[in-house]
């Protein structure tokens, strides 16, 4: 072929580091701003990004000339050190080192976008631990609970929530 064409829909999420302080309401804006700016700066167009105080869920199209594992390295160190420079709070700031990204077809693009721009309501019925187990489950991704979030405690992000299905 004469050219390189490709249109990879990526569904990644990462969280904050156990002992990391939670990015603030009033900051997420301004943070999935520059988080949109990062992405495109390496080729990936940004198609929905939100969250919830301990995590971030980004839906983009990777560039056909960047490793998703480069994109994640890339991303998560640069805006951990640009929230570092935010004020006090931030002074720990961290992310996990891992991520999860799962592809999505072009025809679950629109309710994948709405599920990412849903996340304050729907992290009331399910807590972020839940949902990246049913994610992970979901997408068949194999994995050892006991190695999931880089934690002394597991149950840190469970917060006495019941899990219910994700709708995506």
């Amino acid at each position: 072929m004469a050219q390189s064409l490709s249109k990879i829909l990526v569904h990644a999420v990462w969280h904050i580091k156990y002992n990391s302080p939670e990015i603030l309401n009033e900051d997420r804006v301004e943070l999935y701003q520059y988080l949109n700016n990062l992405f495109d700066k390496k080729g990936c167009a940004t198609l929905q990004i939100n969250g919830v105080g301990n995590h971030v869920h980004v839906l983009f199209a990777l560039s056909k000339t960047i490793s998703l594992a480069k994109v994640m390295e890339s991303i998560k160190s640069i805006s951990s050190k640009w929230l570092k420079t935010r004020g006090n709070h931030y002074t720990g700031f961290a992310w996990q080192p891992g991520y999860g990204a799962f592809s999505v077809s072009e025809s679950v693009c629109p309710k994948t976008k709405r599920y990412i721009a849903r996340q304050e309501e729907h992290h009331q019925q399910i807590t972020p631990h839940d949902e990246y187990i049913q994610l992970l489950t979901k997408n068949n991704v194999p994995f050892n609970e006991q190695y999931l979030f880089d934690s002394p405690n597991t149950n840190l992000f469970q917060k006495g929530l019941k899990a219910r299905p994700i709708s995506t």
